[in-house]
Parts: C-alpha cells; sequence; structure tokens
C-alpha cells in the first residue's frame, strides 16, 4: 500500500472520530458505567487483590464524580487508586473484568501523564488501523483492498462504536483473529498459541465472545490445510485449559444474562420498541408490586428473585406463544448480515431485516462457509437478543469480507470484459 494512501486513510479516520467524540460532548452522553468502573478497578488492581480474586474494586470517590461529571468532563478525568476501594452497585458487581486487565496494560503501556479516557481513545483507534493495515495487506485484489477500506477501515459506524468508549470494541480482535486465520492457508503453530491466549481474554471480556472461540474451532474443521492432528491437540488442550482456570476465577454474574433474555423479547414489539433497562425493571416492578418491594427492584440483575421472575415470565411466554419468541431468534438472526439492530427505530429495524434476508439469500451458493461463521460468532446471543451495534461490533470485520465477496461476484458476473465478450 502506498504511503500516500495510508496518511490518507489515517487522516480520514482521525476526523471520524474526533468528529464522532465531539458529538457526544455536545449530546453530552453520559458514560457508560461499566467502562467508568472497569478502569476505576484497574486502578486499583494489584498482585494482593489478584490473589485474592478481588478484581473488581473500585474507588467510590471517582465513580460517584463521573457520574455527576457531563462527558467533556469526563473526557479530561484522570482517575486514582483509593486506599479504600469498594465494589460498584450490585448490578455491576461480578460483571465481566476482561477490560480491567486490558486497561492495566493500556495504562502501562501508554505512560505518559494523560486522561484516561485519551488513553482509551489512541489505544482504540492504533488497534482499529494496525487491524486494517495487517488486512489490507494480506488481500492481493486491488478492488477488495478498496472494498475493505470503504466497508471497514473508514466504516463510519465502527467509529461510532469507537468513539463511546466501552468493552466491547475488544471483541473486533477475535474478528481480526479469525479473519487472518481465513487469509492465511498456512498454520503456525506459535501463531495458533498466541491467538487462543487472545480469544481465552475476549470471554473474559465478555462472555459471549466464546463465539469466536466456536468461530476458531469451526474454520479448522473446514479448512484442509489445518485439520492436522497436532493442531486439533493443541486446539483441545487450550479450550480445557482455559475452562480449568476460569472455574477458579471470581464467578461472573450469570444473571444478568436472564435480564438480557427478558429485554430481548421486546425487540419486535413495534407498538413499544424500548430494550432500555429502566423498561423492564418498571415493567417488573409494576407487575409483582404486590409481592416485592422497591430494594428487590432497584438491585435489578443482581437479585435472585428478579432473575427468577424474568425466568418464570420468559417461559410462560414461551408455552403461551413459542411463534413469537423463535420468530424474535430468527429476526436476530438476519439481522446480523445488515449494519445492526437500531433500538426504538421501527423503519431501520425493518430496513436492516430486508438487507440481512437479501444478503444471505446471495451467500447461500458461494459464501456459506462464511455466512455460518458469522452465525456462529454471534448465536451465543442473538438467539434471545437482537444484534445491537457493540452488541456485534467483533464481526463486522467478517461482514465486510462477506460483503466485498458478493459484490466481487456480482461485479464478476455482470460487469467484467470476459463476460461481455462472451
Amino acid at each position: 500500500m502506498h504511503l500516500n494512501l495510508r496518511i490518507l486513510i489515517v487522516t480520514i479516520a482521525f476526523i471520524q472520530i474526533i468528529g464522532f467524540i465531539t458529538l457526544n460532548c455536545i449530546q453530552n452522553k453520559p458514560i457508560h458505567p461499566h467502562t467508568s468502573n472497569q478502569i476505576s478497578a484497574s486502578k486499583n488492581l494489584n498482585i494482593e487483590n489478584i490473589l485474592d480474586k478481588r478484581f473488581y474494586l473500585v474507588s467510590y470517590k471517582d465513580i460517584n464524580q463521573t457520574n455527576k461529571n457531563s462527558f467533556y468532563e469526563n473526557l479530561f478525568f484522570k482517575y486514582e487508586a483509593s486506599f479504600n476501594p469498594i465494589y460498584p452497585n450490585q448490578s455491576l458487581k461480578n460483571s465481566d473484568y476482561g477490560f480491567i486487565f486490558l486497561y492495566k496494560i493500556i495504562d502501562f503501556i501508554i505512560f505518559l501523564d494523560i486522561p484516561d479516557l485519551f488513553k482509551v481513545y489512541i489505544s482504540f483507534f492504533i488497534i482499529h488501523l494496525l487491524i486494517s493495515f495487517y488486512i489490507i495487506n494480506k488481500i492481493h485484489e486491488k478492488n477488495k483492498k478498496y472494498l475493505f477500506i470503504i466497508g471497514y477501515t473508514l466504516n463510519p459506524i465502527i467509529f461510532f462504536v469507537i468513539s463511546y468508549p466501552t468493552y466491547y470494541f475488544i471483541q473486533c480482535l477475535g474478528g481480526f483473529i479469525l479473519a487472518k486465520t481465513l487469509l492465511n492457508s498456512e498454520l503456525k503453530y506459535k501463531i495458533l498459541f498466541f491467538d487462543l491466549i487472545i480469544l481465552f481474554l475476549i470471554i473474559l471480556n465478555r462472555n459471549t465472545g466464546i463465539g469466536f472461540l466456536l468461530g476458531y474451532v469451526f474454520i479448522f474443521c473446514v479448512n484442509k490445510y489445518y485439520l492436522n492432528f497436532k493442531a486439533l491437540i493443541i486446539l483441545i488442550g487450550s479450550v480445557f485449559l482455559f475452562f480449568l482456570i476460569n472455574a477458579h476465577l471470581e464467578n461472573k454474574n450469570i444473571n444478568r444474562i436472564w435480564h438480557t433474555v427478558g429485554l430481548g423479547l421486546n425487540a419486535y414489539n413495534f407498538q413499544n420498541l424500548d430494550l432500555s433497562d429502566d423498561y423492564l425493571q418498571l415493567k417488573v416492578k409494576e407487575s409483582y408490586f404486590e409481592k416485592f418491594n422497591k430494594e428487590l427492584i432497584d438491585a435489578g440483575p443482581n437479585n435472585d428473585k428478579y432473575t427468577q421472575i424474568i425466568r418464570e415470565e420468559y417461559f410462560m411466554n414461551f408455552n403461551k406463544n413459542h411463534i413469537s419468541v423463535i420468530k424474535n431468534a430468527i429476526f436476530n438472526n438476519v439481522s446480523i448480515f445488515g449494519y445492526g439492530y437500531i433500538s426504538n427505530n421501527k423503519i431501520l429495524i425493518i430496513l436492516n431485516l430486508l438487507i440481512g434476508f437479501v444478503c444471505i439469500v446471495f451467500s447461500l451458493r458461494n459464501n456459506y462457509k462464511l455466512l455460518f461463521l458469522i452465525i456462529i460468532c454471534e448465536v451465543t446471543y442473538t438467539i434471545y437478543y437482537p444484534p445491537i451495534l457493540v452488541y456485534r461490533f467483533g464481526s463486522y470485520i467478517l461482514l465486510a469480507f462477506l460483503y466485498i465477496n458478493l459484490l466481487s461476484q456480482l461485479f464478476d458476473k455482470y460487469f467484467s470484459k470476459d463476460n461481455k465478450s462472451s
């Protein structure tokens, strides 16, 4: 790739990220609670807390302040370690903690005395460009290079997600590992081991990241270059070792899954497209007001009784109207192949479904393996929840591959010189 093209890509990318961050400041978006808690927890992470498996200890002063701050003020806020760190509120306690370790590494590498969100933005921006340039260099066809630059590297959706920094971004490493594995015909065992470490960190970052590990296994099963006994032993052994280690770590908040399941039932209720946490908690409060007190509802997803209510409601709903539940799961998986589910917008939801359906129809013949790979990566949550932008962020690079293949095949069929001459 020419140096001038690299400079142009970096410039356009930089303009986009600055533009979206500015927009966040104008709209005064609240900082994501996971982001503030995880950055604070990383500041309080030390050998003693790691050995005690207390990863999620935050500074009350910092969290209290960031909750009051505007987005602009949080942009320049510096988190500090506390002499008396505490666990965050009940709904976040024992949440996914992989980003706590990752930010510890980011904080170590970017040792400059600058605000913490700046470090997050810098690292996310650099990671995105490094991933993009690696893939661009691996793509040999010139037309496909440009399609990838437009469809992924400079895609505004990517910078929209980066500009609102959350731990969801790290999923792009999972998509990258699968993408580079598809592009490389030669298997290197050192790379295999490194890939598995990254995939395990992604799972620690978010439970649904297991889809990328399953996708990795899928590639090995369908790729004749990778399918050999030695690779299979490394793969199975590493997966077993990971789950053995993970079993001894601090238990993550599994109750939140049922909270998300409950929200997902409302994804295609066009009379009331509300997927907010407050909506579901208010609904439970209204339905069970006489049975449960306010403290229970405030505890929300971390409360066992609250979870029991959601679980019972889900299965009751499934028994009464299982067609609707199955329809939601189908719609969710069709939506993967569009730009993503946009909450509270009926027109964009329907348009996304149409785009996804068309993409699936045209992919079934020549791109079915890539089609199934994307579904495998996302199915860990799409069976009960729609693919909103941040949830499905990791699979965008694979989706870009799929669309590039489709566009190239359509171009070759209808516009190539060989086709015209025949």
